[in-house]
């Protein structure tokens, strides 16, 4: 279970290394909002939302460890930002087409 001082120092954490994203810290509640995806932590555990629908969830017993939970919600945001990334960027599309035709040579 999640204390609350440790739901603070993750607050502190994210704010600081995201300072884009939507934070709120509400007592023992921490929401962390982006535009296709929430990230919800209480002293249970946390939810991982993408598109309003439940992505996973993990207890509060599986990830205990404060600096486990940070880097869970790390990995969960980069993975989007990547899948956005390969899915959307224009850039990042015309460069992946573009790779096979530099070639490598060592």
């Amino acid at each position: 279970m999640y204390q609350e001082n440790e739901l603070k120092k993750l607050y502190e954490r994210l704010k600081t290394q995201y300072p884009q994203y939507q934070l709120e810290l509400s007592g023992d509640s921490l929401i962390l909002k982006r535009l296709y995806c929430k990230v919800e932590v209480n002293r249970s555990g946390v939810k991982l939302y993408v598109n309003g629908n439940l992505y996973d969830q993990f207890t509060s017993e599986y990830v205990d460890d404060s600096d486990d939970l940070y880097e869970l919600i790390e990995a969960f945001l980069l993975d989007l930002q990547h899948a956005g990334m390969k899915q959307g960027n224009e850039t990042y599309i015309a460069a992946t087409k573009q790779v096979p035709r530099w070639g490598a040579t060592s």
